[in-house]
């Protein structure tokens, strides 16, 4: 995509509406972020609400106080926005029409898809809409081979929340960035801040800014990970490190005790002790970035 014009996007996850409290601080946070960084195009990246029921009673009224806001916004779907036929995304697109859409704005596409209802063809979408140099948003963070895929038809990034934690994930060739975002009002399970992010596009150059809410610390914002002896386990009882799928599993930033240590991401973790390693296992072609989602930047390889 030939383009030079400078595109700046805000990008808010997993916002959980489900009260008038919650509400308000959500359009005073986005108000905020509006005022102060002045981007031309907002994006939820789904679980704007709670549950269907919330949605319900909510939805109309953050549609109207965000289109006061702003003229250009994307709301994408996510799994707590359900409720009725298809899970509730004929509902949610009813109310929020760019729920699954393909935008050309400033020169840039964007493409928006449905990818927590398996009625949308929300995969289908995705891939038929994306173009070099397209940025790709979803609820969901995409496996590694919807990643390669989109990379293949020239998607240069993909944002998403849903993990309620940051975590950087890349193609085989680096040609395409997957970010997933800790939410907006109430940060990350491992210890990140609460905010939304702040991308800058121009041209080929693809730069990120992670910008705090000034919120109170939610008391859950904690790492959920427990040490027990050689091993991890969750918090839950009798629920072992390695069972169940990859994204299960630690995510950076490092988790610490003594001279222990266990470092990685989905795809690749390792133990180490008093910096030797130790052992690692390795679960697939997967490019992690480990740093700290405060401190990430950005550019794409051509730049």
């Amino acid at each position: 995509m030939n383009v030079s014009s400078k595109l700046r996007i805000c990008c808010a996850a997993d916002v959980h509406i489900h009260d008038d409290e919650s509400l308000q601080d959500a359009i005073a946070i986005l108000k905020h972020a509006i005022t102060t960084h002045c981007p031309d195009l907002l994006i939820c990246l789904g679980d704007t609400f709670d549950n269907g029921t919330l949605f319900q009673k909510y939805g109309l009224r953050l549609r109207d106080e965000c289109q006061k806001l702003h003229s250009h916004w994307l709301f994408c779907y996510g799994n707590h926005d359900g409720e009725g036929f298809d899970d509730g995304y004929m509902a949610f697109r009813n109310v929020f029409q760019t729920a699954q859409q393909a935008i050309d704005i400033k020169g840039y596409r964007i493409v928006c898809f449905a990818d927590m209802c398996n009625t949308s063809g929300g995969e289908e979408f995705s891939l038929r809409n994306t173009i070099p140099g397209a940025i790709v948003c979803c609820h969901g963070n995409q496996p590694q081979h919807h990643i390669e895929k989109l990379a293949k038809q020239g998607a240069r990034l993909i944002v998403n929340g849903h993990k309620h934690f940051a975590h950087i994930q890349r193609s085989k060739h680096k040609q395409c960035e997957q970010i997933t975002l800790p939410p907006l009002r109430f940060g990350g399970m491992n210890g990140e801040s609460a905010g939304c992010a702040i991308i800058d596009v121009e041209g080929a150059r693809v730069d990120f800014q992670w910008v705090e809410s000034k919120l109170p610390a939610f008391p859950l914002n904690r790492k959920i990970w427990t040490d027990s002896n050689n091993d991890i386990m969750p918090g839950q009882p009798r629920d072992r490190h390695f069972e169940g799928t990859p994204d299960r599993w630690l995510i950076c930033p490092p988790l610490k005790v003594g001279d222990r240590e266990w470092k990685g991401g989905p795809s690749l973790l390792q133990y180490c002790v008093a910096n030797e390693l130790l052992w690692e296992k390795s679960y697939g072609a997967s490019w992690v970035d480990n740093s700290p989602i405060t401190l990430h930047s950005m550019k794409t390889a051509n730049t």
